[in-house]
């Protein structure tokens, strides 16, 4: 990929990105006030669930596939049926969970809920290689563009939704919408080749991407089992409160890191041979990071409060603490994404998975003594009167020891992040 290829593609899929994750939210504003944290909190148990089955889902295929040399039609075949075998695994999970999960997590509405979640993963399984293909051509424009209308489409749907009164079923509505239509767009704007179910090909290609579905399956436990935890452990409201704070937080790296970030995986997948270059695209990647991205995070943790009434309202101040926490967390995730995919293309992946091991270990040990600490212990779960606390003079529903615990539980997240990302940066 030249210098022309790279800066357009770091041009558009920000551009993108920076409507459907600045703008767009303002107009999400709307939904999230009007539905409050607890509805919230529990839908966030969705995105996270997809979230989790899209690492499945890829499977590393998309990395595996960049750094094909030439691939044939045959080639192709046989990685589009390495991705529905790959994609189809989650979305049974998800869709066998309907049997336990309401009641684990304290959330009938999963009951009817999951099935549709798991159409949406089934749904994104018919785009992991036709997206590929898009990244491989260097067709940003194409993709950022789909992206938006897609994104646009589905968030005007829930808007119109909510105001009929549709409740949580508003969001479930958009959470598939998106898949379906994007699945549907893709098979028209890219070649699908077909399919071939030849076992040794595909067995051979899944054992070359195994070790990033390991690291990406490790490293995508400890990132998105925070809201399983939250949920479980503290109920609706709290994960309410940690869902919108992430929602905040993640904006500066949807924005800019994690666009720039999966240019650059391309960049670095066909030049990984060329160490100078790859070592010059590193270097210009973590100085934007540092100069342009942590300042927002540090601008955040110091006025979260503000931040948090402003766009939330009163309703949502519990999130204040949750996001001076993540900020902190956001800094590391921007620094170790930009490194993490530099190791990739040099082969170096395996290197990542230990830090993600450390992580996990950190992560655990300390969440495992918060909830086991007598005073946090009975008000786990305890669905008693809440208490009031005082926030920038005003008055809101909080949970004292629940609430020191979200907070202790966040902190244990980011000791577990700084393991493992201050890992990754050093190797790169």
């Amino acid at each position: 990929m030249n210098k022309a290829a790279v800066a357009s593609g770091t041009a558009w899929t920000p551009l993108a990105t920076l409507v459907a994750k600045l703008v767009f939210p303002l107009v999400g504003l709307y939904v999230t006030r009007t539905l409050g944290p607890d509805i919230n909190g529990q839908f966030a148990l969705l995105t996270q669930l997809v979230g989790l089955a899209d690492v499945i889902r890829d499977g590393g295929l998309t990395q595996t596939y960049l750094v094909e040399k030439a691939p044939t039609e045959a080639d192709e075949r046989q990685y589009n049926a390495a991705a529905l075998l790959t994609g189809l695994v989650p979305a049974l999970l998800i869709l066998d969970a309907t049997r336990w999960a309401p009641a684990f997590f304290g959330a009938p509405f999963l009951s009817y809920a999951l099935p549709f979640t798991a159409l949406a993963v089934a749904c994104q399984t018919l785009t992991t290689m036709p997206n590929a293909r898009l990244l491989r051509a260097g067709r940003f424009r194409e993709s950022a563009i789909l992206n938006l209308s897609v994104g646009a489409g589905s968030l005007f749907l829930c808007v119109l939704l909510v105001r009929m009164g549709a409740g949580v079923n508003a969001l479930l509505t958009q959470l598939v919408t998106g898949p379906v239509v994007g699945a549907i767009a893709l098979r028209l704007l890219v070649p699908s080749y077909g399919y071939a179910f030849a076992r040794g090909p595909i067995v051979a290609r899944l054992r070359r991407s195994g070790i990033l579905i390991v690291t990406n399956l490790v490293n995508n436990v400890f990132i998105m089992s925070d809201v399983f935890v939250i949920q479980r452990a503290l109920g609706g409201p709290f994960t309410g409160y940690y869902n919108y704070a992430q929602n905040i937080g993640y904006k500066p790296a949807e924005a800019i890191v994690f666009p720039l970030s999966r240019t650059l995986m391309v960049a670095f997948s066909q030049d990984a041979g060329n160490l100078p270059r790859l070592r010059s695209a590193y270097g210009r990647a973590i100085a934007a990071t540092i100069a342009l991205v942590l300042p927002i995070f540090a601008f955040m943790a110091v006025h979260a409060e503000a931040i948090v009434l402003t766009l939330g309202g009163p309703a949502f101040l519990g999130a204040a603490p949750v996001l001076r926490i993540l900020s902190i967390y956001l800094g590391f995730r921007a620094l170790g994404n930009i490194s993490g995919n530099t190791l990739v293309p040099l082969g170096h992946h395996k290197w990542t998975l230990i830090p993600w091991i450390a992580a996990l270990a950190v992560t655990g040990f300390g969440v495992a003594t918060v909830l086991r600490e007598p005073a946090v212990a009975d008000h786990l779960r305890g669905w008693g009167p809440f208490g009031v606390t005082d926030v920038m003079g005003l008055r809101v529903e909080a949970d004292g020891p629940r609430a020191d615990a979200l907070s202790r539980i966040v902190w244990w997240y980011v000791a577990g992040a700084a393991t493992a990302y201050g890992w990754i940066v050093a190797l790169a």
